[in-house]
């Protein structure tokens, strides 16, 4: 009996801390850096865009306790919520159980997104310094046509990270963080507003220098803009609201299909 009243709590005890090695994380980091005025070159501006289903996630860093795919940009006024307009970085962030079936990124201008400002993304945490990076509209790293599989980067380790830069070449933006921690099975309201998203999330590092920008709420699944100075309107009209929540629902099939020709790309890359 003595012997069981010991060996319980130490086999919990044990088992606790191998969940902990075995647990799934990925961080996802924005880096907005700040071009030489004598450049003459409009950058260091804008809110960092991190997309997780519906949501919306407008941070400096984000870790993810489970295996994240998504889309990043840097929202300058001018991108659609898929980063129409605009390039992307597309992600797929995955501890491999299979050969080949682990994480991958890559720069996308495939139309209807085009060049805005240079991008790169590079792993950290394994992988160190693989990715990609693109300054001009005439870029070799990055996706023009669906069939240009070879740009995509890929990493096979366990826990990798990502940091994504934009205007490289300057100084970092000076924000003031917040630090917030969440568990795997944590309310997500803790970290984004009214999220209805299944992935867990946690949100690290929120930055105090991003613009206004605006909390659009409809019919579910809803969908979320999260922004450190971010104002919901009063009012908005019932017919208006109808019209949000149509092309929230159609942009998110957007995005479904767009994530699932990431994947297939990731698929066949790897054959």
């Amino acid at each position: 009996m003595a012997f069981t009243l010991i060996t319980t709590p130490l086999l919990g005890v044990l088992s606790f801390l191998i969940s902990l090695v075995n647990a799934e994380t990925h961080v996802v980091k924005f880096d907005n850096q700040l071009r030489d005025p004598v450049d003459n070159f409009a950058c260091g501006y804008g809110a960092p865009q991190l997309i997780q289903g519906n949501d919306v996630l407008t941070t400096t860093e984000y870790q993810f306790n489970e295996s994240y795919s998504g889309i990043a940009y840097l929202q300058t006024g001018n991108c659609g919520f898929n980063g129409e307009y605009c390039g992307i970085v597309e992600m797929t962030l995955n501890n491999p159980t299979v050969n080949g079936g682990g994480s991958s990124a890559d720069i996308s201008y495939i139309p209807p997104l085009a060049y805005s400002v240079p991008y790169k993304f590079e792993f950290y945490g394994g992988c160190d310094g693989n990715g990609a990076s693109c300054t001009s509209n005439d870029c070799s790293e990055a996706f023009y046509e669906p069939d240009q599989t070879y740009v995509q980067v890929a990493c096979q380790t366990d826990n990798v990270n990502i940091l994504i830069t934009f205007c490289e070449g300057g100084s970092s933006e000076d924000s003031d963080a917040v630090s917030t921690t969440a568990g795997s099975g944590s309310n997500a309201a803790d970290v984004m507003l009214t999220s209805t998203s299944s992935t867990s999330s946690t949100q690290v590092e929120a930055s105090s220098n991003i613009p206004t920008t605006t909390i659009a709420d409809g019919d579910s699944p809803t969908s979320s803009l999260v922004s450190s100075t971010a104002t919901a309107p009063s009012s908005t009209s019932s017919s208006g609201s109808r019209r949000c929540s149509n092309n929230r629902r159609r942009r998110s099939n957007n995005l479904s299909e767009g994530l699932k020709v990431h994947r297939r790309r990731s698929a066949n890359s790897q054959l």
